[in-house]
């Protein structure tokens, strides 16, 4: 393999002896020297509008993302990056599922209702910039979906994606967005 590095008056040419070369050419490269670990591919779903989920019942919130493992052994980090709100002063939960199997839920503890995140209400308007990270085994080569469910603390209370709730205090209102990013790692 030819050689050259330039460098005004120090340039070098020369040739690297086959011996010191694995393979004799990047065409001939058939593997990586890692095989676990690496970020195979990567999905990701940008949701721009509004959406909400209200009641005691978790509801879609619009935001779900589809991905096909090359292989069983391999894992999904899912990512998901989220812009909430809550009607007033009431709390609601967000969910993270794998198809119809809720993952990544806090454990069950009295009278509470399990959530990947909980959110909190302490005024008229609540957002809240609410983050999901999560490295799930979905042991499988189909086609898998993700999504985003929410509920509300009664039967009132609404969890909102991209949108301030109503602020009686103020005449701005903000829409934000939400993602949700699926990668694919070698296992």
């Amino acid at each position: 393999m030819a050689i050259t590095r330039i460098g005004g008056a120090n340039a070098i040419t020369g040739t690297i002896p086959q011996g010191n070369i694995a393979n004799a050419s990047l065409g001939a490269v058939t593997t990586l020297p890692f095989s676990t670990g690496v970020v195979l591919q990567i999905v990701q779903t940008v949701k721009t509008d509004s959406s909400s989920s209200s009641g005691y019942t978790y509801g879609d919130l619009g935001l779900s993302a589809s991905i096909t493992p090359a292989s069983t052994s391999n894992k999904i980090l899912v990512v998901a990056n989220l812009n909430t709100a809550t009607t007033g002063n009431l709390r609601c939960g967000i969910k993270l599922l794998r198809g119809s199997t809720s993952i990544l839920l806090g454990d069950t503890a009295s009278d509470r209702t399990r959530a990947s995140v909980a959110i909190g209400g302490t005024s008229n308007i609540e957002s809240y910039g609410s983050d999901i990270t999560f490295l799930d085994t979905p042991s499988t080569t189909s086609s898998t979906t993700y999504k985003i469910q929410g509920s509300g603390e009664e039967a009132g209370a609404s969890v909102y994606l991209n949108r301030n709730h109503n602020d009686t205090n103020s005449g701005t209102y903000y829409r934000g967005t939400s993602t949700l990013t699926l990668m694919e790692i070698a296992g």
